[in-house]
């Protein structure tokens, strides 16, 4: 089957399975590192937000077996369980005043999203950028919308970069708070999750990261929602803080988009060494839209500054 047959074939089962002044949509969208993909939207007349539902996963289970009935009930439910955005607060969206306090910045590649950087504000960080985002408050506390701040957005909020880039410094890290732990606990906790198939426990089975020998102390550093969470090293004085403490400087490996790894720079690696370490896990372990970069980073204590 191919994807438009699976497209054509789940569209008209669930304009059978819809009630009546349901309008479905189906684009490209563009995505992080360049990569674009088939998202639905499901709306009627009184909708305030529209959730994105993304194709990809559903075309796997179609390929290995899944019916198109069985996915369209899928999708139905998970639309009719969200349609009234789980108590999302959209009033923010048109009023300036209340979005200052939910900005904030995720990293992402700047060379692979060259398009997408064309129309959001942005800052420049490395071979990085930094972008924004708006966290929408909800009532339902498992479910968390966002929504990427685009330069129409910015104007109509008559707010610049700058000021973007103050608030989203000021929320981040209360919105989205840091955690670290060792790579062992993190394989660990992996390991005993509930939720983890006996597939995927013996993919992190013996470690989950390739970088880690079990000897290296290495730290994962991500935030509370392991979602976008390599710009906790944007986070103010944290990396600072991290090396008074060890008393050292740190090398900084992107280990994705969603977390990064910290390991003391006086264990005797180079940062050529975990740059070519580096580009070989994104080369043969990542999924495309989860690569951050292809640099390790050294943070220099002394003149608290982030290299590579």
């Amino acid at each position: 089957m191919t994807y438009q047959e699976f497209i054509d074939e789940l569209t008209r089962h669930l304009t059978e399975q819809l009630p009546e002044g349901t309008a479905l949509h189906i684009s490209k969208v563009l995505k992080n590192n360049g990569l674009q993909k088939y998202c639905l939207t499901i709306s009627t007349s009184n909708n305030h937000m529209i959730p994105a539902i993304y194709l990809d996963h559903y075309y796997r289970l179609a390929c290995q077996g899944t019916s198109i009935p069985c996915i369209a009930e899928d999708i139905i439910t998970g639309y009719l369980q969200r349609k009234d955005g789980s108590g999302i607060d959209t009033s923010m969206l048109t009023d300036p005043a209340l979005i200052r306090e939910h900005v904030v910045y995720r990293l992402i590649n700047r060379e692979q999203n060259r398009e997408l950087l064309k129309t959001v504000p942005h800052m420049l960080y490395l071979d990085l950028a930094i972008v924004f985002y708006l966290v929408l408050p909800c009532k339902d506390q498992d479910f968390t919308a966002t929504a990427l701040i685009h330069q129409n957005h910015m104007e109509n909020w008559h707010l610049t970069t700058e000021d973007l880039m103050q608030l989203a410094t000021r929320n981040t890290a209360r919105i989205l708070p840091w955690d670290m732990m060792p790579v062992v606990d993190m394989l660990d906790k992996i390991l005993h999750s509930e939720h983890l198939s006996p597939e995927k426990q013996n993919e992190f089975h013996g470690g989950c990261t390739p970088f880690y020998d079990g000897r290296t102390p290495l730290y994962v550093l991500t935030n509370n929602r392991c979602a976008y969470g390599a710009a906790c090293m944007l986070y103010p004085e944290l990396l600072a803080d991290i090396a008074e403490k060890w008393q050292t400087d740190l090398y900084i490996l992107p280990s994705s988009i969603h977390e990064i790894l910290l390991l003391p720079a006086n264990i005797g690696f180079t940062l050529e060494k975990l740059t070519a370490m580096v580009l070989e896990v994104n080369a043969t372990q990542l999924d495309p839209e989860d690569v951050l970069s292809d640099h390790a980073y050294r943070y220099i204590r002394r003149e608290n500054k982030v290299i590579y």
